[in-house]
């Protein structure tokens, strides 16, 4: 078996469960069942075959404990190869996020998406930026999959983040952008992907009330994509409820 989800769960009939399927690759949890306990019967399994633990975070579950950093550094001592994805949904505060992840974390794969309730609007305008700048500065050498949905969010100064977010992330190799943002943020990720050091093999990009300034944008996205194409990079990028030049 190489799938297995648990919504919630004791300590004892995981461990039963990790017993079982030794040849387990993929074990999906939600953050309320994360524990220290849990991670430890990770590290100390028989089983050498895991290689993906799916975190899912949604701020209508109890999301109030902590889990010690070094409880994630002996799970990747025992998995060295592991891949973490966390799954991030209306967590608005870095203070959330400092508790959610810690940098021993090491993820390779981050979705986030915000901005769906009145709350996490308000607070997201604020806090958008300072989790963009602590994932920059915790996770950008283990990233490898971002994405990131701020809803119909105006956000200031949200895509010169994005864009050092991405610069800083030398091994990304996939991104998915949704929110209100300016069509120059499209031109600037075509730019990085075209970079002969660059990881980035897929980018989809939904943006919502986007102003296009001039028709040379247009043409130069046109351009971009072409480029990206001879580079056998998968490039989607939809404008709506767009503004086009009189």
């Amino acid at each position: 078996m190489s799938l297995i989800f648990f919504s919630c769960s004791s300590n004892t009939s995981f461990e039963n469960s990790m017993q079982k399927f030794q040849n387990l690759k993929e074990v999906r949890l939600s953050y309320q069942c994360v524990s220290d306990d849990i991670l430890a019967i990770l590290s100390m399994s028989k089983s050498t075959a895991l290689q993906h633990l799916i975190v899912t975070c949604d701020s209508s579950e109890s999301l109030r404990h902590r889990i010690h950093p070094d409880s994630w550094t002996k799970l990747r001592r025992k998995y060295p190869d592991l891949k973490i994805n966390f799954y991030v949904v209306e967590i608005v505060t870095q203070d959330q996020f400092l508790s959610l992840l810690p940098q021993t974390t090491e993820i390779c794969s981050f979705s986030y998406r915000c901005g769906l309730s009145l709350q996490s609007e308000q607070n997201l305008r604020t806090q958008a930026l300072p989790i963009l700048q602590y994932l920059q500065n915790s996770f950008a050498c283990f990233l490898r999959s971002i994405t990131l949905e701020f809803g119909f969010v105006t956000i200031p100064n949200l895509d010169s983040a994005i864009v050092d977010l991405l610069k800083n992330c030398k091994w990304i190799e996939s991104l998915y952008l949704s929110g209100v943002m300016r069509a120059q943020l499209a031109a600037k990720v075509c730019e990085i992907a075209l970079q002969d050091e660059s990881e980035l093999r897929n980018i989809f990009l939904v943006f919502f009330f986007t102003r296009i300034e001039t028709i040379e944008e247009l043409n130069q996205l046109h351009e971009y994509h072409k480029q990206l194409k001879e580079k056998k990079i998968k490039f989607q990028f939809n404008l709506l409820s767009h503004h086009l030049p009189e």
